[in-house]
């Protein structure tokens, strides 16, 4: 028999898989190593894999071509399959004149992708498995299935390949679907029904190991592949397993074939070699990724307990190199410390050693890995004797409160920054009614040497996070623990990382429930993952359990607006790098409330989420925004409600002058349902990785639908006039605004703010992220007839307010400035 994968043609065997001389992959190198590689380095690698991506090139594609390859999206993602492009989200024979798309079809999946945040294709033949192995299955009949596929359980598959689905098809009724697996490569498993006419992929990353392969004379998934019982076809299916990334089923595999083959000795030796080169650059990778993401004490004990015979010289040198880069960071640490006590004792004035000793008892407090580069200025000077020992011990604590390149060698400065940085903190932790007590401490402030509203900017954007939540427990685990209401108005559960530290900013994930689920159960579904990638992970109670509707009302919105300052304040969050993500109607209320309010977010995941109608008027508010949404083709209300959301998804937004396109990206499962898409998880999480607010816009063209929706970047909404906050109230799924505000505004050339539409009042946040702004020069702002002159003024009054409102270090305001009507 005769497959075609991709325009390469490649003969069958009668066992099904694909004759192949060559047992290593293309561009795989075999070496020389022997040794079974050490048992614990695989098990941290399976437990902590993230799959990586290839890197793609510069390539083309003619129009309506389907080849296989590989293409890099704009948001960073690279994915390899069957590329096209189309104008249709349901196939490529339905077109749609406004809609043009980048498909990549990997067989289980398919991701869409707008044309224009696709790079061009790479064409690669190995980008589609060249080997599929087939598993035959007896079917007792084909009963039409004529239902949408809801919330189900799907039994793991047994050493058979089978397994069955029970859907709930209402009045109480179930119908049991039996399955099973009809053909696998290292992509994806195909499935079929065995009693009805249903058909879909699965990832192989999905299937369990011990369910592929267990070993030991056991029997699994791949013994019942035709043609098993062959050799030859045992280490092509070793190489599927690797390719896959299935690495214990494969050592499995393999060793068996070892023991039962002896004269495919030396071929295994070349794959066992395969394979620990593999599994060792894998380790690497996730030591690398445990080291960037703070766990640096948890990479170092994995990488000291690694066998150096079993690696190859250069991945041992690798692993050495990885251990003393570690073990230098601890030597920076103490050098520090050992020099503040050596500098200190080298001021002879009495009044500046009792200063400077008040100042190296804190610093010796803060010193740690996290903040070595805020101490780089002082590593640099502290054996200079050339520079006086208080002017040292400056560069020290300015590093410290300012950062490493703001550090400033005058003492004065020093201390007056010292003592500024605890009225700031005063000052955030003040409650709303204290304003005369803010006041007096602005007062205090300007009498302080060092004082200026581009420091305290950086003293803000150093300090630590509040302790709020009290979290407490070992190091070397992922914490997990609950907020009350009292502290955030919305009960949550949340966990942070292993090593978690106040004086390093994590990426956060808040999480929404699934109908009917608990905030509990939704953090043990996103905590592993969460906590293997180092983000903070919060899951907000904000329906309560058993919840089955959310009114999207303007309520519900204020008290996520709320929330997210009280998590900034308590816990070490990068504003850069703040998700919202869901299942089912979690996925809706992270759809609403980032389409609502895009400058808070880097990005949206949906998971089997339907959207509403109303977010066909906001989808667009930010192209910026970052999307990864999850479907199931055969969801309910997939094509009546979340079709026409992706629709408007990925349209081309038009504004004088412009065209932007939503950086979104849909990954469709034909034929599935409303699922958990576990599989996606690594994705996911890798896609987070790559997304980043980024800088403010010049131009600012948005919906507003609620009362709340009053923050967009630079521009204030101080009120929203009534006719347009229609959706204030209880809304269903399907409503949609009687009217909108509109806000259209541009920080154009030449200084100059044109305001086109404002629903109501509002207040411009001057500051030096606005794109091109000369804040050395006067700013125009025009609204209709009326033209408002301002010279720049920075206030640390405006700027402390308004973080202690919003608790954005990333984006702070200078100066507001009132919009004149």
């Amino acid at each position: 028999m005769v497959i075609d994968r991709g325009g390469e043609t490649r003969c069958e065997s009668e066992s099904g898989s694909v004759a192949n001389s060559k047992l290593q992959p293309k561009g795989v190198e075999t070496c020389g190593m022997r040794d079974k590689f050490h048992q614990p380095c695989l098990r941290f690698v399976l437990h902590l894999c993230v799959l990586t991506v290839p890197a793609s090139f510069a390539g083309g594609q003619d129009p309506d071509e389907i080849i296989p390859g590989t293409v890099e999206l704009k948001n960073g993602m690279v994915f390899s399959g069957l590329c096209s492009d189309g104008q249709s989200l349901y196939s490529l024979n339905q077109p749609d004149s406004r809609i043009d798309l980048k498909k990549i079809d990997q067989g289980y999946r398919r991701i869409f992708v707008a044309a224009r945040q696709a790079g061009l294709v790479i064409p690669d033949n190995s980008a589609v498995p060249s080997q599929t192995y087939k598993i035959r299955q007896k079917v007792t009949r084909q009963a039409p299935l004529n239902y949408t596929v809801g919330l189900h359980e799907n039994k793991p598959f047994g050493p058979d390949g089978r397994s069955e689905v029970v859907l709930n098809i209402g009045g109480g009724n179930e119908l049991t679907i039996d399955i099973g697996i009809v053909t696998l490569d290292s992509r994806f498993a195909k499935i079929q029904g065995l009693t009805h006419r249903w058909s879909y992929g699965i990832s192989t990353t999905s299937i369990p190991d011990d369910a592929l392969y267990p070993g030991g004379g056991q029997p699994g998934i791949v013994n019942q592949i035709e043609g098993f019982e062959d050799g030859d076809t045992r280490l092509n299916l070793v190489q599927m397993l690797l390719a896959g990334g299935r690495f214990t089923a494969a050592q499995r595999l393999l060793n068996d074939t070892r023991t039962e083959f002896p004269e495919l000795e030396q071929r295994c030796e070349r794959l066992s070699a395969v394979w620990s080169d593999a599994v060792a650059e894998r380790l690497l990778v996730e030591l690398a990724r445990l080291q960037d993401t703070g766990r640096v004490e948890t990479a170092r004990a994995y990488a000291s307990k690694w066998p150096d015979q079993g690696l190859e010289a250069v991945v041992r040198v690798r692993a050495r190199q990885f251990v003393n880069e570690i073990e230098d960071r601890r030597r920076r640490v103490s050098s520090i410390l050992n020099s503040l006590d050596l500098i200190l004792g080298q001021i002879e004035d009495s009044e500046t050693h009792r200063q400077a000793a008040r100042l190296c008892a804190r610093m010796k407090q803060v010193v740690s890995v996290n903040t070595l580069p805020r101490f780089e200025a002082f590593e640099l000077l502290s054996q200079d004797s050339d520079v006086p020992p208080e002017s040292r011990i400056a560069l020290a604590v300015t590093g410290w409160i300012l950062g490493g390149e703001n550090a400033i060698d005058e003492f004065s400065s020093a201390i007056g920054l010292f003592d500024a940085r605890f009225l700031v903190q005063d000052f955030l932790r003040s409650e709303q009614g204290e304003s005369e007590e803010r006041f007096a401490i602005l007062e205090q402030l300007r009498g302080l040497e060092g004082y200026s509203a581009e420091n305290v900017s950086q003293l803000i954007r150093n300090l630590p996070a509040e302790n709020l939540f009290r979290i407490q427990g070992p190091p070397n685990v992922p914490l997990q623990f609950e907020i009350s209401a009292l502290h955030a108005g919305t009960r949550c559960v949340a966990q942070v990382p292993q090593e978690y530290s106040p004086n390093r900013r994590y990426p956060l994930l808040i999480a929404f429930p699934r109908g009917g689920a608990t905030a509990e159960v939704t953090l043990r579904w996103w905590s592993r993952m969460a906590a293997a990638a180092g983000y903070i992970l919060v899951v907000p109670d904000l329906l309560g359990p058993g919840t089955l509707t959310y009114d999207a009302s303007a309520l519900q919105h204020q008290q996520l607006l709320d929330l997210i300052p009280v998590l900034k304040r308590g816990l070490s969050v990068d504003d850069d790098r703040v998700f919202v993500a869901g299942h089912g109607l979690g996925a809706e209320i992270a759809m609403d409330i980032g389409a609502s309010h895009p400058d808070l977010f880097a990005g949206v995941v949906s998971i089997a989420g339907l959207g509403r109608k109303h977010l066909l008027w906001t989808v667009d508010n930010s192209p910026e925004l970052g999307w990864y949404v999850v479907a199931g083709t055969r969801q309910a209300h997939y094509s009546t409600r979340l079709l026409p959301f992706l629709r408007k998804m990925f349209m081309a937004k038009r504004s004088v002058g412009r065209i932007d396109y939503c950086n979104a990206m849909l990954s469709q499962f034909p034929e599935r349902g409303f699922e958990s898409y576990a599989s996606e998880l690594t994705d996911i999480f890798k896609w987070m990785d790559l997304q980043n607010r980024g800088q403010m816009p010049e131009h600012i063209d948005v919906t507003t639908l609620r009362s709340t929706d009053v923050s967009w970047w630079w521009l204030q909404m101080s009120s929203i006039d009534d006719r347009f906050a229609t959706m204030d109230g209880i809304n269903e799924v399907d409503d949609v605004p009687e009217t909108r505000g509109r806000i259209e505004v541009d920080a154009g050339p030449n200084n100059y703010i044109r305001i086109d539409k404002l629903p109501g009042k509002a207040v411009v946040r001057l500051s030096p992220e606005i794109p091109g702004m000369d804040l050395e020069k006067e700013i125009r702002i025009r609204r209709g007839s009326r033209s408002q002159r301002v010279t720049y003024e920075p206030s640390v009054r405006d700027m402390l307010e308004d973080f202690r409102e919003r608790r954005d270090r990333k984006h702070l305001c200078f100066m507001k400035v009132v919009v004149e009507r």
